[in-house]
């Protein structure tokens, strides 16, 4: 039997369903995060966003950070979507790295390195992130089918001839 817990995030309710036995139902996913210093993280952080056709995000999962050492995991159960990774600068970004496995078969769903970059995601086999897109029509990669752009249009390089 499911039941479902409520979880507060930055006065967010969110709802992901856990069965009773305290596994997600959904997609049972782990943040593995690493620093080549070994000191943790100092102020950096990464935080996963849900994306709705609106192109509304709310965060489904975080904010994370390694608050110590070189390495450190959280384990996160989400739902079939489309979502954003955003990390975030602190001190010392040129130390961090992560990535984003599937813990059934620690496959790498997604990896990065350093801060402040924004990786799109799609999470399970019912994802349908179709609508993200570049929605500007100036841009080499417009998309007149998509609705939400987010951060992935591509211009040409200007002619300094």
């Amino acid at each position: 039997m499911k039941k479902f817990v409520p979880l507060m995030i930055m006065a967010l309710s969110l709802t992901f369903a856990v069965s009773s036995s305290g596994q997600c139902s959904f997609n049972d996913l782990q943040l593995k995060m690493y620093d080549s210093h070994g000191d943790g993280w100092t102020e950096n952080q990464l935080t996963i966003y849900s994306l709705g056709n609106d192109c509304v995000k709310e965060i489904a999962a975080g904010p994370f950070e390694l608050s110590s050492g070189a390495y450190g995991t959280e384990d996160i159960c989400l739902p079939d979507g489309c979502y954003s990774i955003r990390t975030t600068a602190g001190k010392f970004v040129h130390e961090i790295s992560w990535e984003l496995v599937r813990k059934s078969d620690n496959v790498v769903l997604s990896s990065g390195e350093n801060v402040e970059n924004v990786y799109l995601l799609s999470v399970g086999a019912n994802a349908d992130c179709s609508f993200i897109g570049c929605t500007d029509s100036s841009a080499e990669n417009y998309n007149s089918q998509a609705t939400c752009s987010f951060a992935t249009c591509q211009y040409a390089a200007p002619d300094n001839d």
